[in-house]
């Protein structure tokens, strides 16, 4: 199929927006699709703004050593540029250069508000331990050796008394 724009060079994007209503679509070819759209606009931070699309319009980056998401395909830095992150798996991929910023923003990296009011008792038994073992790790980097023989047996009643099931 030939690009609808200048009806040279086989099409290789299709494009189709619906602006108030009127649906408009059509193919490109690569090098009318990166001149701009024509008949057919849209924004350019769309293009820009999207790692994947910006590779079609304007061919790939320049070799770097970055590390990239290996869903999205965002680099810290250009997570860093946008103020936000390209999808779930950044969080996991950036860990620790987003944890500083998370912790400013947000007072921790662990999400501490209420919870759903159908969380299996399960659930709230496993976060439970969780803190008490915090507190026990805390209470011996501290010395305090009464409050962390306190938590010990209060974490050993809750494994190893058949209602904690990992």
């Amino acid at each position: 199929m030939l690009c609808g724009k200048c009806g040279k060079d086989n099409a290789s994007v299709y494009v189709k927006q619906d602006i108030n209503g009127k649906i408009s679509e059509g193919y490109l070819c690569k090098k009318c699709a990166g001149e701009g759209l024509g008949s057919f606009e849209i924004d350019p931070s769309f293009i820009t703004g999207n790692p994947l699309l910006n590779d079609l319009f304007h061919g790939p980056k320049a070799f770097s050593t970055e590390r990239r998401c290996a869903l999205c395909g965002c680099s810290f830095t250009d997570i860093r540029e946008a103020g936000k992150v390209g999808c779930g798996e950044c969080y996991s991929t950036f860990a620790g250069e987003l944890a500083p910023s998370i912790t400013r923003i947000h007072g921790g990296v662990r999400h501490t508000g209420g919870a759903p009011k159908n969380m299996s008792a399960q659930t709230e038994q496993r976060l439970r331990l969780e803190k008490l073992q915090l507190e026990l790790k805390n209470s011996v980097a501290a010395e305090e050796y009464e409050k962390a023989a306190r938590l010990r047996d209060e974490i050993r009643g809750i494994t190893e008394g058949g209602a904690y099931n990992g």
